[in-house]
């Protein structure tokens, strides 16, 4: 009896969630049904925006299609893609700003502001090798990369975004990583803590207009013990 009334009650939630997701549902169906091969879903409305990502919408999703879903909001560090597949039951997961500010999240590295210098060199050094067709594009991408050392080199920061050539966006760009790597040299721990996360010692790209915190759904643990 216990066993069936556990079933029951899992069914009537999965029902309820179904139900609070419905035409998110009906849409997916809807696209899945004209041939769509694979759908990837943010976990927001567009009011939305400022407020924590909402795993169990992509959940519902996922459990009423048959196709592929990717799980896409709410991950800022390495740790928070398992726990969105985890949560989601998704798939795969996309991600955009933490991605653009730290590449390698998907190989399990975390931001720092130490670890940043060796990507935006990276990516300099790819960019003279392979010049894109604009400066600001490149602009664009060392704003993101080296967002946290350039709230400490403001005057760097001016000259950046005041760079008409692309030559000139990644000679500040050297400048910029010169002196993060000096400061790396001389106060290791800080420059080398993580920074994805509450209580960060510097403020990260992603986090720059979220005033409440982590973004990321705190109810992974929720969805676990409804699922």
């Amino acid at each position: 009896e216990t066993a069936a009334a556990g079933e029951t009650a899992a069914a009537a939630a999965e029902a309820a969630e179904a139900a609070a997701y419905k035409r998110t549902v009906e849409l997916g169906l809807a696209l899945q049904a004209a041939g769509c091969a694979l759908l990837t879903l943010h976990g927001r409305t567009k009011e939305q925006r400022s407020m924590p990502c909402d795993w169990r919408a992509i959940r519902a999703l996922k459990r009423a299609l048959s196709i592929p879903v990717v799980a896409n909001g709410g991950v800022e560090a390495p740790e928070d893609v398992a726990a969105c597949l985890s949560a989601t039951e998704a798939d795969g997961v996309m991600s955009s700003e933490a991605a653009l500010e730290n590449p390698a999240i998907f190989e399990g590295v975390g931001a720092s502001r130490a670890g940043q210098l060796a990507l935006a060199r990276e990516y300099v050094e790819l960019a003279r090798r392979h010049p894109p067709r604009c400066s600001s594009v490149v602009k664009a991408h060392l704003f993101k990369l080296l967002y946290m050392a350039l709230q400490a080199h403001h005057g760097l920061r001016v000259r950046l975004g005041s760079a008409s050539s692309f030559a000139a966006a990644c000679d500040v760009a050297e400048e910029v990583i010169a002196l993060e790597e000096a400061e790396a040299a001389r106060n290791p721990a800080p420059m080398a803590a993580r920074c994805d996360g509450p209580g960060a010692p510097f403020l990260t790209w992603y986090r720059r207009h979220r005033s409440d915190g982590k973004q990321s759904v705190a109810v992974a643990g929720t969805l676990a013990a409804e699922a």
